[in-house]
């Protein structure tokens, strides 16, 4: 659900271990919005953080987040970067069509829509889950958000992926 920013990659370390929860600052250093992380995506996000360790590619950037594949040299995700990669699949589609396409996939699910909005970060202060004085806690947020976006995820056929690095290496057996 991320808007169009330079790098919309939030690191592992940026996410809690215990409640996957992160603050994504989309819309600057001094805007920041809750955002629950899914058990699969965090899964991925290790797998990543680990073949980014393993590779050339921890060293290029503070923040990584690179386009990968195995026919292509890594391409650094930026504003520039991404709209040529998505108009491969998707022509003349903006590069944060993914957050316009989960926000109706969440409304057609049945996410109650105070959820969405909160989830895409079109909440206004005073109605802010987590500000002073909310009503609902944001562990109730995370939890609605999960039983939501997990059936989309598995829908979609999301599962995460290992690098090289991390595969099992089989040995061959003696003759």
């Amino acid at each position: 659900g991320c808007r169009h920013v330079s790098n919309p990659y939030l690191g592992l370390s940026e996410v809690s271990p215990l409640s996957h929860i992160a603050a994504l600052h989309d819309k600057g250093e001094e805007k920041a919005r809750l955002v629950w992380i899914t058990d699969s995506l965090y899964t991925q996000m290790q797998y990543y953080a680990a073949y980014l360790h393993d590779s050339r590619l921890y060293f290029y950037a503070k923040n990584p987040c690179w386009f990968l594949s195995e026919y292509d040299n890594p391409v650094v995700v930026k504003p520039a970067s991404m709209e040529p990669l998505l108009h491969r699949y998707l022509p003349g589609f903006p590069a944060n069509i993914h957050r316009r396409w989960m926000m109706n996939a969440l409304w057609e699910s049945g996410c109650p829509p105070e959820i969405v909005r909160a989830w895409s970060g079109h909440v206004t202060r005073g109605n802010a889950f987590w500000a002073k004085g909310a009503t609902v806690h944001y562990r109730q947020i995370g939890e609605t958000l999960r039983r939501h976006i997990e059936p989309i995820l598995n829908y979609l056929g999301f599962v995460p992926i290992m690098g090289l690095s991390q595969r099992p290496k089989f040995r061959k057996r003696a003759k």
